[in-house]
């Protein structure tokens, strides 16, 4: 690449087909990104559904407003009916500012980038999964059903739409290889990241339980923390199994983020007689997270990975020093390496185990939390993994 190219500023369009800003994965990755290609001084737009929140220092161009207040993750018959608005918006925006990039998350984005690709736009793929594996697995439907096969169809023809495809698993990018057909050459392997100053340890013992006092955190307890949506597929029903049978033998104290039905699971454990020993947050703001994430000590993630997507809120974990607990697979291991103890999937009794024996053993959760930080400041800092980024964007217009 020459130096000229390596300077040139870009116009960026990013195409978002989630609410946008949202506290939740996929529009915490598009922000991070956002943001710092802007702070190497590209233009960056952001269109996106009719739903989320503004954000300061992002354009963010929308479609129509059309219905609902709240948004369903996962398939939903309304959404391809929201994709085609968006398809239109995004072409519209293409002619209308002649972006050098249109720069698509997930395969609703890539649908959306497929008139301006062929009006000659250059056009790249945030995959974060296969998109018939995930309807399948939410829909509890089988591979060999007709509708997840044309899906698949689908999907293989949209992984041709892109000229280059970043994705932040090993394990997606072998599947878009192998499954898919995709040459080695139009994929791209970049971690997801983390901001390792928001994101940080805490300096002392007087931060954390000045921290612990302002969320109605215990202050002289080991706290454990659960971030995610209240689903299947992020391991939440194996958590609330896992949490009496932990209290039962030592005394900690449970921090669960996310949604929905908050309020009901709170009930739930209010019956058992573990209301006072379980504090349910609900939906938190993202500049909020990163001081409830460090005023904690164990950081859970049990999530069910089939679909090759990443696991962002390990980043966070690691990078706030607090030792953690994941399923083993190849997208977990990558992440935190040897900084964390790896249970099976669907299986509380394993997270009851790897809890406890971290509980007894104060000196194990300071080490497994110091080699989290390293290995968050050496290999995930969003700093560099948005230059690695910026980089397929740079090739891509030399």
């Amino acid at each position: 690449m020459t130096l000229a190219a390596k300077k040139k500023k870009l116009k960026i369009l990013v195409v978002a087909p989630v609410p946008f800003f949202d506290d939740r994965g996929t529009p915490m990755r598009v922000r991070e990104e956002v943001e710092h290609l802007q702070k190497f001084g590209h233009h960056v737009d952001v269109v996106s559904y009719h739903l989320g929140r503004s954000l300061k220092g992002i354009k963010i161009y929308r479609i129509p407003w059309l219905g609902g207040k709240r948004y369903k993750v996962g398939f939903s018959w309304r959404k391809p009916f929201w994709d085609m608005f968006l398809a239109f918006k995004t072409l519209q925006l293409y002619l209308r500012h002649n972006y050098d990039v249109v720069h698509g998350f997930m395969h609703e984005g890539v649908f959306c980038t497929i008139i301006p690709r062929l009006l000659g736009a250059k056009v790249t793929f945030d995959a974060e999964g296969s998109m018939s594996a995930e309807v399948a697995m939410g829909k509890n439907l089988k591979k060999n059903n007709l509708f997840i096969k044309l899906l698949d169809l689908f999907e293989r023809a949209l992984n041709r739409v892109p000229h280059q495809i970043i994705t932040s698993s090993a394990l997606n990018a072998k599947e878009l290889q192998k499954k898919h057909g995709v040459a080695k050459r139009r994929i791209h392997w970049i971690r997801d990241g983390v901001d390792i100053n928001k994101f940080s340890p805490v300096k002392n013992k007087k931060e954390k339980e000045h921290l612990r006092k302002q969320f109605n955190i215990p202050v002289n307890k080991k706290i454990v923390l659960f971030v995610g949506l209240f689903t299947e597929t992020q391991g939440f029903k194996y958590m609330m199994k896992a949490i009496p049978e932990i209290l039962k033998k030592k005394d900690c104290f449970f921090v669960m983020i996310g949604y929905p039905d908050e309020k009901q699971y709170e009930r739930e454990l209010e019956r058992k007689g573990l209301g006072d020993k379980v504090l349910f947050l609900g939906k938190v703001d993202y500049d909020v997270l990163p001081n409830i994430v460090k005023a904690c000590d164990i950081g859970v993630s049990p999530k069910i990975i089939k679909t090759g997507e990443g696991n962002g809120k390990l980043y966070n974990f690691i990078s706030c020093a607090l030792a953690t607990i994941t399923t083993q697979n190849s997208v977990n291991k990558d992440i935190c390496r040897d900084a964390a103890i790896y249970v099976p999937e669907r299986n509380h009794k394993a997270i009851v185990k790897g809890i406890i024996s971290l509980l007894k053993n104060e000196k194990k959760v300071h080490t497994l939390g110091k080699k989290g930080r390293e290995i968050a400041v050496k290999m995930h800092s969003w700093e560099k993994v948005s230059r690695e980024i910026e980089k397929v964007f740079l090739g891509l217009c030399d």
